[in-house]
């Protein structure tokens, strides 16, 4: 898929699944429902006796456009892409802006299956960890939610390494790399992607 056309296709298809909100519960939500839509279409068509558009290799497109969102959801979201991909053909097909987590979404599949509209805008930044609140009660329970406190900032910690390596694993960056982006965002073009390996192809 590496011109309009080819996206085209597959569109007319119906095998298209659009992520254009937050990283939220809702955008693991319509991903689940619309995978489920192309599912039960598919069991239908084989009812009729009709030649299924969704049959193991096919071209699904994720149409992704995102200002990032929560890590967790944004895991969940991966794993469904990846359990997906392991039958179908998953392409990401990026488009007007991709953000913060939008950026690892991307990861999900193969750099030669990451394709992007030509003015796509790519933003990378530094992933905040905090552990706020305010502790209260006895000397043993202000010990307690201070080792609970410190547990859930190793676990980010943890998740955020993971994180990285798949944006190195997935552009050919070093960690090297990947921190250095992080700690100079900036805006990237089409080409910038490219260049960095965000994307494989700029579709026209």
């Amino acid at each position: 898929m590496k011109t309009l056309a080819d996206f085209q296709t597959v569109v007319d298809k119906g095998l298209c699944i659009y992520l254009d909100q937050d990283v939220d519960h809702d955008m693991v939500a319509s991903l689940r429902d619309q995978w489920s839509k192309l599912l039960k279409r598919r069991n239908e068509q084989i009812e009729d006796k009709i030649e299924p558009d969704l049959i193991p290799g096919a071209k699904v497109a994720i149409m992704l456009m995102t200002p990032g969102g929560g890590t967790g959801y944004g895991r969940s979201i991966i794993n469904q892409i990846q359990a997906i991909d392991s039958v179908y053909e998953v392409w990401m097909v990026c488009h007007t802006y991709i953000a913060s987590m939008g950026t690892f979404i991307m990861m999900s599949v193969p750099k030669e299956r990451r394709v992007a509209f030509a003015d796509t805008n790519f933003y990378c930044h530094r992933a905040k960890i905090t552990n706020s609140g305010t502790f209260s009660g006895s000397v043993g329970d202000y010990d307690y939610k201070l080792k609970e406190s410190e547990a859930s900032s190793e676990k980010i910690k943890k998740e955020l390494q993971a994180l990285r390596r798949l944006l190195a694993n997935g552009t050919g960056m070093s960690a090297k790399q990947v921190r250095q982006l992080e700690e100079s965002p900036e805006y990237l073009s089409t080409a910038a992607a490219k260049r960095l390996g965000f994307i494989s192809h700029i579709l026209i």
